[in-house]
């Protein structure tokens, strides 16, 4: 496993300290972790691509870093989930019930956000080094049928 600090993520993101810290202050699971003194947080390529879909929300749909931590932990859960190999992977966010899954997954009937991580993905994938064909690996399981 791959660990990054916050110098890391900052790089990988073009973002400044104090933006991810906006983030890990008010979005779970990361607000709810404890931090030692004079420690620093250690991360790992899942937490890395989190940061890289809320950056990417957002940027793409004016959604501040408050509004998300409704749903951030069903964020952060979905995006470590397995996913369909060889589908095109969207993301829902039901804005009632504040959750969020793979868009493949349901016939999507509530009212919501769909988007697309692949930029975010991207993102990720280029800082690491790894192959577009290769990003799989990189981030968890995937179903395969």
């Amino acid at each position: 496993m791959i660990t990054l600090k916050t110098k890391d993520i900052c790089e990988a993101l073009g973002i400044k300290k104090h933006q991810l810290r906006a983030c890990t202050d008010l979005l779970e699971p990361f607000s709810s972790m404890g931090t030692n003194e004079r420690s620093a947080r250690k991360y790992d390529t899942g937490d890395l691509l989190f940061f890289a879909v809320v950056f990417q929300l957002e940027s793409e749909f004016g959604l501040s870093i408050r509004s998300m931590s409704k749903y951030s932990r069903s964020l952060y859960e979905t995006l470590r989930s397995p996913k369909n190999l060889g589908k095109i992977d969207r993301i829902f966010v039901d804005i009632e019930s504040n959750a969020c899954s793979w868009a493949e997954e349901r016939l999507l009937v509530e009212q919501g956000i769909v988007f697309d991580p692949s930029k975010a993905e991207r993102v990720v994938c280029e800082y690491l080094g790894v192959m577009p064909s290769q990003s799989n690996l990189q981030f968890g399981f995937s179903l395969v049928s």
